[in-house]
């Protein structure tokens, strides 16, 4: 698995992954408040073509499929 960076410095050797964005929606209804949040990551590579990036996103649904994150406060729906 590549490493992670919020801004990575300039001359970070790929591949690499970053946080592009973060979005949340704040779902109240008459009973419940739930929060929806997305967070988009980019992949960066060198290699020709996207199987390295396929590969990279394949590794990444794999270590966060079916794991319990810890939060703070409230409780994970769906991941």
């Amino acid at each position: 698995m590549p490493p992670v960076y919020d801004q990575p410095d300039d001359g970070t050797p790929y591949p690499y992954v970053t946080i592009a964005s973060r979005i949340t929606a704040d779902e109240r209804s008459f009973s419940t408040r739930r929060d929806r949040g997305f967070t988009y990551l980019s992949v960066w590579s060198e290699y020709p073509g996207q199987a390295e990036v396929h590969q990279i996103l394949a590794g990444i649904d794999a270590a966060l499929d079916g794991r319990r994150l810890a939060l703070e406060t409230g409780r994970m729906l769906r991941i």
